[in-house]
């Protein structure tokens, strides 16, 4: 993934992103809306590759929480931010509503 230097000084980034995934579970395609929030720490990402890598995503056959679980680990192992939180909102699916949410902040070792 490409990144670059957080020489602003940026304190959070945010962004949404939507994809549709094979819930194998429900065995139907929903739309999964990926809002994802997280302290940079020394590099920001390159926003086109975060994008692809969603994109790629899109058309899999992933549950709300494998889809969650997978775009939280490509953003916290390539970025390595302070602190992290990916919520993925399901509203098409056929059951009720649902959102999961994943959340990790670095120890202050870390930092």
């Amino acid at each position: 993934m490409g990144k670059f230097k957080n020489v602003a000084g940026i304190t959070e980034i945010s962004f949404d992103q939507n994809m549709q995934c094979y819930c194998p579970l429900g065995q139907a395609y929903c739309t999964y809306q990926m809002h994802v929030t997280f302290v940079p720490g020394e590099w920001i990402p390159d926003y086109v590759d975060v994008e692809k890598v969603v994109r790629k995503m899109s058309g899999d056959t992933l549950t709300l929480e494998s889809a969650t679980y997978a775009l939280f680990e490509y953003i916290w192992n390539e970025c390595e931010p302070k602190s992290l939180e990916v919520k993925c909102h399901c509203d098409d699916a056929v059951h009720f509503p649902a959102t999961v949410i994943k959340y990790k902040e670095k120890s202050n070792e870390e930092k």
